[in-house]
């Protein structure tokens, strides 16, 4: 069986796409890109396949929801497909943050793959703590919180990586979590008896689905205990 002489897909610039529903762009077979970005009004597109031999075609979990084929999606030799993406901004139901999904052509013996990643721009994530530093008592505390502006939801929050850097160490801080409403970021601290502040710098990171990371930082502190100075006999006598 000979493999295959060309694959070739190509992907539009997002500046200038036209918000029709029914809109179908041929894609320029000149070119070889594996990316295809457009803006976050619903369209449509078409895609040329060059192979040798039976093509099929299918898109990943991430886009089921909003990706559909419109026609065939298989064939024999040179052909194409055509897929509609729906409209992806903010409403009552949707934070219409910016998403990828990639659809996969199998070609030949089916073991062979060219994966097409289809970016839809949206609302970019936004992921900030409310405060450049907090301060917390010396004592041990299950749960420490830093208030957090973020329009992520708790799904999007298991991609969250979470870092300590201190010159005490960092096993005095642990736990972290995200809070459900996404409000604020979790941690434990045990009990500071080195009779010194102990500081650290918190950060959370998260990887949104075009790739981009973003990190915000939060300074922490822990004081000493306060120890109140014993009264003195003299001064209390002349009080009286």
């Amino acid at each position: 069986m000979k493999k295959i002489i060309n694959f070739i897909l190509v992907a539009v610039a997002a500046v200038g796409f036209s918000s029709c529903k029914d809109e179908v762009t041929i894609v320029d077979t000149q070119n070889s890109f594996t990316e295809i970005i457009v803006t976050p009004d619903a369209g449509q597109k078409s895609v040329l396949v060059r192979t040798e031999g039976k093509w099929s075609v299918s898109v990943d979990e991430a886009g089921a929801e909003w990706v559909e084929f419109v026609g065939a999606t298989s064939g024999k030799g040179e052909g194409a497909f055509t897929f509609k993406y729906a409209e992806n901004r903010p409403t009552e139901i949707s934070r219409g943050l910016r998403r990828k999904a990639s659809i996969v052509v199998l070609t030949g013996d089916q073991f062979t793959s060219k994966t097409i990643e289809l970016k839809q721009c949206g609302v970019a994530p936004t992921l900030m703590f409310r405060s450049e530093a907090i301060e917390i008592s010396s004592e041990a505390q299950e749960v420490c919180r830093v208030s957090l502006d973020s329009n992520l939801s708790v799904a999007d929050t298991e991609s969250f990586r979470f870092g300590v850097v201190s010159p005490q160490g960092t096993d005095w801080l642990s736990n972290f979590g995200v809070s459900q409403d996404c409000s604020s970021i979790t941690f434990s601290c045990t009990e500071n008896t080195s009779g010194a502040p102990r500081v650290a710098v918190v950060s959370v990171n998260y990887v949104d689905p075009w790739g981009e990371t973003f990190v915000s930082t939060c300074g922490v502190q822990q004081n000493v205990p306060v120890v109140e100075e014993p009264e003195d006999p003299e001064n209390a006598g002349s009080e009286e």
